[in-house]
């Protein structure tokens, strides 16, 4: 089960990345992960053919605002009644709520969810409405249409409901009945079929390779069904790798004969094609690797194919795909997903790379994923050359090569200047998070003439958050412990160490042989932690400016008023950033005036706003203007500033003792 909701950031709990959030707006459960040329990666999320629905056809590129209280993603119902309809005895329920309306058509949302304690595999329902017939749909697969009622089933990437888990998708309709649409949705137990249709022929896979020294071009060619039905393929290359896409390119890591499998199927039935290659070593023109990152709410999308690289440096083309058909683009691209897959290609002008994540597949839910940054090393005499192309959900790299210097790129080479051991570390950059991996590597020590040599320095820390639970009096304790490690310290004569740590808030650790240590900050903040290790002749340090969180406690929550707020960043680089707080008036009456709260951390300041009256300092207050004192049942009022900080944490709006995050 993964949990989304509007998040703050991110921490690491024990080497599990989470997202700190505040009101969950939704709990979803994916079938699968994301599918990635990584051979490590054994998941696969099945794409659909380019669908005859156009990407403006989802409701999610509506200019509507989200957050509303009905209708799909926020976007407000024109009907506010929604039908629910259950088959007995079976686990699954649909809801269907009209969402929008006009003249013979209208859009709706189904939502189907599963009551039980056990997964559900496949599920199948109607929508059933006098006159009705079937404009577009997204996330779902379109089985039949009768005079009354249309009926739908799921796709390979949404089939499964976990208990309490739920799946939704959204449908244009046509009707010809007058007044006000009135459709009911109704769940089909397995084994119950909705009318006669004829039987379903399996599609016919079909598919060309090309292969150019150790890259391999799949394209598909004659795959067809014969029924008509949208398909869905899936690749097998032989040596782990797997890609749900018809055009798709892969280099091996190792010569031989591999064979390919294609697997194309249209939701019922489905055909395997097998290909034989041999692919041996790169020629002169290595392949380049594609690898972005992505954010987004619900199904709309942006992605950064930033950490895309060409090792030869050759300029590179991107072609995207968010399940609608290519788009050959810019290396920042957006769009509506609707097959819960984005696809990359980059291509040098002769040979590619393709790449897929999944995303788009958790309704009205803002998801940021944590990059996952990798990387590979190998040594010659002093110079160490590094490959990060295993990475995913990264835009840019950062490497510290634990000499006091750094550099940056998906492929980099350092040469040190002493031998000794080195802690590499690799920072890699996705939407909004960040991560880092590192390594020790070894660098061969030559003759020093008798001179003992300093022992090489090497910190890593984490940061880790317990939670406590006093449930009779409301109160949750969050407990935050930075643990430092020097494990990958060394001494080029191999002898005994000892360490000490300076945490930079005037407290240090004592010395010792234990290479753990662990601190527990009384204030939030950014500080340097030294690490300095002795042989007992030489010393040598190694500094981390670290972000640190202190421990605190929440009480009970006040009661929402009529008006809530919501705050976001529109714009950042190093010295500030731009954004906006809106307040939204949720009741059924007039608000007029209104007041937030905004806390700065230190070294911050406002430096522009519009739209709004500011006073005091941290923190400072935000209120109207003459013109949007009243806020009138359903809208919002919003401010814009523009903040100056020195690598600060984003400041914390409020509102009536609500958080805006």
């Amino acid at each position: 089960m993964s949990l989304h909701r509007p998040c703050l950031g991110s921490l690491s709990l024990s080497g599990l990345s989470l997202a700190l959030c505040l009101g969950i707006a939704s709990a979803s459960y994916a079938s699968s992960s994301a599918v990635s040329t990584s051979a490590q990666n054994s998941s696969v999320a099945v794409s659909s053919s380019p669908a005859s629905q156009s990407a403006s056809s989802n409701p999610n590129g509506s200019s509507s605002r989200p957050g509303s209280s009905s209708g799909y993603c926020g976007y407000s119902s024109v009907s506010s009644s929604g039908q629910t309809s259950s088959a007995q005895a079976y686990a699954l329920t649909c809801t269907l709520n009209v969402t929008n309306s006009w003249n013979s058509a209208y859009q709706a949302s189904v939502i189907v969810k599963n009551n039980s304690a056990t997964p559900v595999e496949g599920w199948k329902l109607a929508v059933e409405n006098p006159g009705i017939s079937l404009g577009s749909a997204w996330n779902v697969q379109h089985l039949e249409t009768t005079a009354n009622s249309v009926t739908f089933g799921n796709l390979g990437w949404n089939g499964l409901v976990a208990p309490g888990g739920t799946v939704e998708f959204g449908a244009i309709f046509n009707h010809s009945g007058s007044g006000q649409p009135q459709p009911v949705c109704r769940i089909i137990p397995p084994g119950v079929v909705s009318s006669s249709p004829a039987a379903n022929q399996p599609p016919v896979a079909d598919f060309a390779t090309t292969v150019k020294g150790a890259s391999v071009h799949v394209l598909t060619i004659n795959a067809h069904d014969p029924d008509g039905d949208n398909l869905r393929y899936l690749v097998d290359f032989g040596d782990g790798t797997r890609i749900a896409y018809p055009d798709a390119w892969h280099t091996y890591k190792t010569p031989g004969t591999y064979t390919i499998t294609q697997t194309v199927g249209d939701g019922q039935l489905s055909h395997v094609q097998t290909r034989e290659v041999t692919v041996g070593e790169p020629g002169a023109n290595r392949a380049p690797v594609a690898i972005f990152s992505h954010y987004g709410y619900g199904s709309q999308v942006s992605v950064n194919g930033g950490g895309s690289a060409d090792i030869d440096g050759d300029s590179l083309t991107y072609t995207w795909d968010f399940g609608s058909g290519p788009l050959v683009g810019n290396q920042r691209s957006s769009g509506t997903v609707v097959n819960g897959l984005v696809t990359l290609t980059v291509f040098d002008g002769e040979l590619g790379d393709t790449r897929q994540e999944t995303a788009g597949t958790l309704p009205c839910t803002y998801y940021d994923p944590r990059p996952l940054p990798d990387f590979t090393y190998r040594i010659e005499g002093a110079t160490v050359y590094l490959d990060a192309s295993n990475s995913r959900i990264v835009d840019s790299f950062r490497w510290d090569f634990g000499d006091g210097t750094v550099g940056t790129g998906t492929y980099t080479s350092h040469t040190y200047a002493e031998p000794g051991a080195y802690t590499i570390e690799l920072y890699a950059n996705g939407g909004m998070m960040s991560n880092r991996v590192s390594q020790v590597i070894q660098i061969e020590a030559g003759d020093n003439g008798g001179e003992n040599l300093p022992p090489v320095a090497a910190l890593s820390c984490t940061e880790q958050l317990v939670i406590g639970d006093d449930f009779e009096n409301g109160i949750a304790y969050y407990t935050y412990t930075t643990r430092c490690s020097a494990a990958g310290s060394s001494d080029p004569e191999n002898s005994p160490l000892s360490y000490r740590i300076d945490w930079g808030d005037g407290s240090s650790s004592p010395v010792s042989t234990n290479t753990n240590f662990a601190h527990n900050y009384t204030e939030s903040g950014y500080y340097t932690i030294t690490l300095h290790v002795s042989d007992g002749v030489n010393t040598s340090s190694k500094t981390l400016d670290w972000q640190a969180s202190r421990s605190y406690s929440t009480g009970p929550q006040p009661e929402p008023g009529p008006t809530r707020c919501e705050f976001k960043i529109t714009s950042s680089w190093n010295s500030g950033f731009t954004g906006w707080l809106r307040v939204y008036n949720d009741s059924n009456a007039p608000v007029s005036g209104w007041e937030a709260e905004i806390t700065l951390a230190a070294n911050q300041q406002i430096s522009s706003s519009w739209n709004g009256t500011l006073s005091g300092a941290s923190p400072v207050k935000v209120s109207s203007v003459a013109w949007n004192a009243t806020i009138n049942p359903g809208s919002f009022a919003e401010v814009g500033f523009q903040i100056l900080s020195s690598n600060n944490p984003h400041p914390v709006p409020h509102l009536g003792g609500q958080s805006c995050l």
